[in-house]
């Protein structure tokens, strides 16, 4: 066991050595060997830095010190001027025995996790820092594992690794007991070596008892500190307690008259219970009437308490039904409010409504009074003038009819193009659709041109007449929507027509 305990801590001295090196060692610019030392060293100070953090110095400790060694071997070679070639051998061999001991450190986090959590459980709970039989079999057996996964030795270092991790769980659980029940032997301890144990017995086997269940509640979940920490207070408490009581039996030895002070010190602390009871006790007959007399007072006080504890809940069950009821009025009065809310957003949205249909309604009839204007410029022979829903002024073009396959304008049609005109002036805002139309003869690709330039025709007709071009838009319509049959040849005039559409504002 000191073989082991030897070894391990060499291996933590090597390592502490070697970080104090690292961080008190100044590092020359460059040095005789051509070199500067941080460039030369830093491969296998890095390796050694990246084994430390893999925990190696723990898990590979033997692999480990032996790295360390090579590295100061190469230090102290290099501090007397000796051969860049020597001085790299022991870096490269530090540098090797490192990563070793890297790959050492992850076999043994990655084969055995167990006895890993469980050493650092018992570390944890500072049971390195006691002398536990357990915790040295524990590391005894885990040294000897480390050593055996260093030699790839895997399945027999599985044996030891059981028997360590069942040594360090042991030496956790005392570690921790002796942590949280350390305090309370120490007094029961004095206690005994005081004889106090003696003179108030009962009271010490009482904080004995505490003690043990704060043991077994340990025993039973190592990690159920609330609990054992409230099972030692008590103990704690019975073990102060057993030492008073036992000092006072003391002080009465020897001396008969403090019996009788006992009694009157006793006499007078019921007094006081007693008076603020508004009890007055005799004890001529002894103690237990006085203490019959103030467990009545006490008895009477607790029936009394009921008595207000019951008229309290009632008040307390009257105010829950008053604050139930305005929680139900403010309920109330918020669901008037949103119905109040609701009609005010309703007679606001119908004054909105109705000015909209008071607006649309005066559009409308100045779109018919303007409608009507139009009417009466044009007989009807010449065009037909429509109003549509959306106030949209739609002047079907009667006497404007082309010859088939043709989109020239005649001499005839300038009378009526002259009024469409005069009908836009009326209208200088407002956008216009000159739309084309023809009969079903051709195709319909034909027909669409066709209409196209029919409806460009009249649009070139009007912008020359003083018509902003923006304000006009020419579309082919084609044969998709005749107002006659096609099946006769008046039929087939009347589709070979223009539409000319003033769109609502």
């Amino acid at each position: 066991m000191e073989k082991h305990n030897l070894r391990l801590m060499q291996c933590l001295s090597l390592g502490i050595l070697l970080l104090i090196s690292f961080a008190c060692t100044k590092l020359p610019a460059r040095t005789e060997l051509g070199e500067p030392k941080s460039e030369l060293f830093y491969p296998a100070k890095s390796a050694l830095d990246q084994a430390v953090s893999e925990r190696a110095d723990e898990l590979a400790p033997d692999v480990y010190r032996q790295a360390v060694r090579e590295y100061f071997k190469a230090e102290d070679k290099f501090e007397k001027g000796k051969s860049k070639t020597d001085v790299q051998k022991h870096l490269q061999e530090a540098e090797k025995l490192a990563r070793k001991a890297i790959d050492t450190s992850q076999s043994m986090q990655s084969n055995f996790p167990q006895l890993i959590a469980s050493r650092d459980k018992a570390i944890a709970a500072q049971a390195h820092k006691m002398d536990l039989p357990a915790y040295k079999k524990a590391d005894k057996s885990f040294l000897d594992v480390c050593s055996d996964v260093e030699k790839g030795k895997i399945d027999h270092a599985r044996k030891k690794a059981d028997e360590a991790t069942s040594n360090y769980r042991l030496a956790e659980l005392q570690a921790i007991q002796h942590n949280m029940v350390g305090e309370l032997n120490r007094q029961l301890k004095e206690i005994e070596k005081e004889d106090a144990h003696k003179l108030a017995p009962e009271t010490y086997q009482t904080a004995l008892k505490y003690r043990d269940q704060a043991l077994e509640v340990l025993s039973q979940d190592r990690y159920n500190e609330e609990l054992a920490r409230q099972k030692v207070k008590e103990g704690e408490y019975y073990a102060r307690k057993a030492r008073f009581l036992a000092q006072k039996v003391k002080d009465f030895k020897g001396d008969k008259s403090n019996y009788e002070k006992l009694f009157l010190q006793r006499e007078a602390d019921l007094n006081r219970i007693a008076s603020s009871l508004g009890v007055k006790p005799e004890f001529d007959k002894g103690f237990q009437v006085a203490v019959s007399e103030i467990d009545q007072a006490i008895q009477e006080l607790k029936q009394q308490e009921q008595v207000y504890q019951r008229q309290l809940s009632s008040k307390d069950q009257a105010l829950a039904r008053a604050e139930q009821q305005i929680r139900e009025a403010e309920q109330a009065r918020a669901r008037a409010e949103a119905r109040i809310r609701e009609a005010e957003e309703a007679k606001q949205r119908i004054a909105s409504e109705l000015k909209t249909t008071e607006s649309a309604l005066e559009m409308r009839r100045a779109a018919e009074e303007k409608m009507k204007a139009i009417q009466k410029m044009f007989s009807p022979q010449q065009a037909e003038v429509k109003l549509d829903p959306e106030n949209n002024i739609t002047i079907v073009l009667r006497s404007i009819n082309f010859d088939s396959g043709r989109a020239s304008l005649k001499p005839e049609h300038y009378e009526v193009l002259a009024k469409i005109k005069q009908t836009a002036d009326l209208f200088p805002d407002r956008k216009m659709i000159i739309s084309g139309h023809t009969d079903f003869t051709g195709s319909r690709e034909f027909n669409r041109r066709l209409s196209l330039e029919r409806a460009k025709s009249v649009m070139d007709y009007l912008r020359s007449a003083g018509v902003a071009p923006e304000r006009m838009e020419a579309i082919g319509a084609g044969e998709s929507k005749p107002i006659a049959p096609n099946t006769t040849a008046e039929g087939r005039k009347l589709n070979r027509r223009i539409e000319v559409t003033i769109l609502a504002p």
